[in-house]
């Protein structure tokens, strides 16, 4: 905030030779982040479910994923010399 409030930024950009119509647009952009930052944040109130949320499985159905040598299978070590790729 000092370094916009100042005009620091725009006499550093000014010195590494910055034209007039960016160095104006440029205090434009700052001026509106100065805004920006300052602002109150803005919160959204806490969604909260008012009931369970409904079951992915009915009574009896199974959920079945593959494994190795009674270990889960990592889907993302593929092609690696892991013991479930050679088998």
């Amino acid at each position: 905030m000092a370094i916009i409030a100042d005009g620091a930024d725009l006499a550093t950009m000014a010195a590494l030779g910055m034209d007039d119509k960016s160095l104006v647009k440029r205090r434009a952009l700052l001026e509106e982040l100065r805004k920006r930052i300052a602002a109150p944040v803005k919160t959204s109130k806490r969604v909260v479910l008012k009931t369970p949320q409904k079951l992915l499985l009915a009574v009896g159905e199974v959920l079945a994923y593959p494994i190795c040598q009674g270990k889960p299978i990592n889907p993302y070590a593929v092609g690696k010399e892991f013991e479930f790729v050679k088998a």
